[in-house]
């Protein structure tokens, strides 16, 4: 039987992700730069232009701050801080 053969790999999908997307110069047509997985989902995010930084709330209780620069045109982000709230 087809289920007695070979064992597939088993397959892990991640619960949260934050992906950045960037216009390609044409109405409607956007690319993803990358994508940052989570084992939480991803409830909240706040974009500080300012301080080029991108706090993202999860649903257990943490804050992810990324770098985020225009001046790289978004191609990258760069870990600053995690930050744990509340159990």
């Amino acid at each position: 039987m087809p289920w007695e053969g070979e064992e597939i790999p088993e397959t892990l999908l991640a619960v949260g992700s934050v992906e950045c997307w960037v216009n390609l110069g044409e109405p409607y047509k956007f690319d993803r730069i990358w994508a940052k997985i989570y084992p939480a989902q991803a409830t909240t995010l706040h974009y500080c232009k300012s301080r080029e930084r991108l706090l993202i709330g999860l649903d257990d209780g943490t804050i992810d701050e990324l770098i985020v620069s225009p001046r790289n045109k978004y191609v990258k982000y760069e870990q600053s801080a995690s930050f744990k709230i509340h159990e």
